[in-house]
């Protein structure tokens, strides 16, 4: 096959699952459209490479925390060799924080282990550091309050990192892209910025930001970091490279000039990152460096037959012609009543085998709970699950989350304020995995729970004068709560270790937790 760069590999093509799938000895480009098989592409790629009796792990890169978690599953099933699988800004990250002394002897810094910042604190300390500049209204912007003037600067600073844009270089750029905008401002953004870099690097805080800039221009830059590079991966192997940060076309290059082969998929209808950092066009240079394949389009796919048209009407309502056949419209007088038809019309599909459940998706402008509700009702009473999918609902609203903050403000002063009888009668249910049912649990709170507002306790259960109807299961488990919380207010441990130790201890009844802490983070 002859790729762009006029070379001459040798490429086998393959038929699996429906599917074109390329196997190429030198570094591949492949180019194709959602659901068109190119992660399939690159998992054979992978598992043809890993055919050599060479022991150095691949290099494999995800868009997303998500992506890279599914991309393990699939090449867990496939192939049996070592891997090292990373997000870009993930591998960005462990490598400065691993090659810390390389960094700080480059830079002359004095501190030895650095401390990774939470957006939610670098924000906190960039404000105050800031004070003098927001006080004096050198950052001031137009409708615009002090706390996203903080949060708009650390974005471009973050963004220009993507980008590989020096720090220096960033109110030249501001200026030429708002030429309404004072230059006086965009200086004062630039020095500021710099006072913070400054001021994290000498306390040894990092930030997505500073991570980044650190790695590009400093630690990928480093000759004893590179013969490290060289000698550690057998290739490099990159899913969606159309949502990666232009910096990472650096670190591809690097690892191609040393010789290490390297497969990449590219979406050119993606770039959903593009905002975030993602860089598509730049990253799109890679593939003069490669052969390209160019997948076809998924068959039978709704977008592939009129993805363009759709994107028309859009754009040109007023003409809406007929709908073809794969397409329905459904329209009613209510919300309550285009619910019920959407679910009976799902219901009714899989029902009569035209489809199955799991290859339908429900996709809509703000879902809220009350859909969702209605729509898992409707489809679970027939018999149909459903999964609901990137729930965006904070995790308060969950209740093993809340019986844990209810937990905590039992254990610290202060917080009595956060409670009420409702939270104890949940914690109480939560926490015995309803062995205290509501009913019981309520009589505890009426007679048991002492409000305060600096140290809410609760009682023992002989404090209820009928404490003999709740049951002896109901006062045992109520008593070995009371021994934990008292255990936990004597040794009183940071916040973290006491939700440590409620989620093991309490572990069967808060299994979901976990799960929803992991996807928070």
């Amino acid at each position: 096959m002859l790729s762009q760069s006029g070379y001459i590999g040798y490429v086998e093509s393959y038929q699996i699952h429906s599917e074109a799938i390329f196997v190429s000895l030198n570094s591949v480009w492949i180019v194709g459209s959602p659901r068109s098989g190119k992660t399939a592409s690159l998992l054979h790629q992978l598992q043809q490479w890993g055919k050599s009796p060479d022991a150095k792990p691949f290099l494999v890169f995800a868009a997303t925390g998500d992506n890279r978690l599914e991309l393990c599953d699939r090449i867990e099933t496939q192939f049996t060799g070592r891997i090292d699988s990373r997000t870009p800004l993930g591998f960005f990250q462990d490598e400065v924080l691993l090659f810390w002394p390389l960094i700080a002897q480059q830079l002359d810094l004095k501190v030895q282990f650095p401390l990774r910042l939470r957006p939610e604190t670098e924000q906190e300390l960039a404000t105050r550091l800031w004070q003098p500049w927001l006080d004096r209204g050198l950052l001031r912007q137009e409708s615009i309050s002090e706390y996203f003037i903080v949060r708009r600067s650390l974005d471009i600073m973050q963004l220009a990192a993507f980008a590989g844009v020096a720090i220096e270089d960033i109110p030249v750029m501001l200026q030429d892209g708002y030429d309404e905008e004072s230059p006086d401002l965009w200086a004062a953004m630039g020095e500021a910025l710099m006072q913070w870099r400054s001021w994290c690097l000498d306390r040894g805080l990092l930030t997505y930001g500073i991570i980044t800039d650190l790695y590009w221009h400093v630690l990928l830059a480093h000759p004893a970091y590179q013969q490290h590079l060289r000698n550690q991966y057998r290739a490099v192997l990159a899913d969606d490279v159309d949502e990666y940060p232009a910096v990472a076309r650096s670190l591809f290059e690097f690892l191609l000039d040393s010789g290490l082969p390297g497969a990449f998929t590219f979406n050119p209808e993606g770039g959903i990152r593009i905002g975030l950092g993602a860089d598509p066009d730049y990253l799109q240079g890679l593939a003069d460096r490669c052969e390209s394949i160019a997948l076809p389009p998924a068959p039978n796919s709704l977008g592939t037959r009129w993805g363009t048209a759709v994107s028309e009407w859009i754009s040109d309502p007023i003409f809406l012609p007929d709908l073809p056949t794969e397409i329905q419209s459904i329209q009613t007088t209510s919300r309550s009543q285009l619910l019920r038809q959407t679910a009976s019309v799902i219901a009714s599909a899989i029902e009569s085998g035209q489809v199955q459940p799991h290859e339908i998706a429900v996709i809509g402008a703000g879902v809220d709970a009350i859909a969702r509700y209605t729509l898992r009702e409707i489809l679970m009473r027939r018999g149909i699950t459903v999964n609901s999918l990137s729930d965006q609902r904070p995790l308060i609203t969950s209740p093993p989350i809340r019986a844990l903050l209810s937990l905590m403000a039992l254990v610290y002063p202060g917080l009595g304020r956060m409670l009420d009888r409702d939270d104890i009668a949940e914690l109480l249910v939560i926490l015995t995995q309803a062995r205290i049912d509501p009913v019981r649990a309520g009589l505890l709170t009426d007679y048991c729970f002492q409000i305060d507002l600096n140290s809410p306790q609760l009682l023992p259960a002989t404090t209820f004068p009928r404490w003999d109807r709740l049951g002896f299961e109901a006062v045992e488990l109520y008593s070995d709560l009371l021994k934990w919380i008292a255990a936990q207010q004597h040794d009183r441990p940071a916040p973290v270790f006491l939700l440590d130790r409620a989620i093991q201890r309490f572990f069967r009844a808060i299994c979901r937790l976990t799960r929803l802490l992991h996807c928070a983070n």
